[in-house]
């Protein structure tokens, strides 16, 4: 049988076994929770919002109204919202934006676009007009910068595609970058802790 007595007597001989791993694997944690070499970079997100309108003219025939706004709303949400928002993410606006505001590596060289695209997604909620604009980026000037650029490149290209001449792009809400949110730097710290108490114990034995 096992004896609870005897356990504890185990733990109790062996305290100093316990309490070197608990110190061990709490400054290691401490060491990766609080050293810049080991920190993550901050990231931030930037949001912005754009109405897709279609500038419905209603024809003379009272009967055809009801019908005709039917199917330019279908086309709307079948067709353009898609079509905008691939638009929104296609390489050609983006390298243009990359240039505009000089997004670069941490080599000095300019950012692809492909990589650019990574960070940046497009939200449509169904049966809405409206697409959200998320760019999630390390610097929060430009991560606000690019959220609140891709709407205007949107609005130049409506204005120069007949395709889009019947639609107006509005933008709803201009992008404030926000710092993501990221766990605690005391959490690692804990887990160690309870790694340490963990290993102590095995080693004991």
């Amino acid at each position: 049988e096992i004896s609870l007595k005897e356990l504890l007597g185990v733990l109790i001989k062996r305290r100093k076994v316990i309490l070197i791993s608990f110190i061990i694997t709490t400054l290691l944690s401490g060491i990766y929770a609080f050293l810049p070499a080991f920190e993550k970079q901050t990231e931030y997100d930037a949001v912005s919002s754009i109405a897709i309108i279609y500038n419905y003219k209603a024809p003379e025939n009272p009967e055809e109204i009801g019908e005709g706004y039917v199917y330019y709303q279908d086309r709307l949400q079948g067709i353009m919202i898609p079509t905008i928002r691939g638009y929104a993410q296609s390489l050609s606006i983006l390298r243009s934006i990359i240039t505009e505001l000089e997004i670069k590596d941490d080599e000095g060289e300019y950012i692809k676009a492909r990589k650019l695209a990574e960070d940046i997604k497009i939200e449509n909620q169904a049966g809405s007009n409206l697409l959200t604009i998320t760019v999630k980026y390390k610097d929060e000037k430009l991560a606000a910068d690019i959220a609140n650029k891709i709407p205007d490149k949107l609005i130049q290209m409506a204005k120069a595609n007949p395709e889009l001449s019947n639609y107006q792009i509005n933008i709803i809400d201009y992008a404030i970058a926000s710092e993501t949110k990221s766990s605690s730097r005391f959490l690692p710290v804990a887990i160690g802790m309870v790694l340490g108490i963990m290993l102590g114990i095995f080693l004991a034995f």
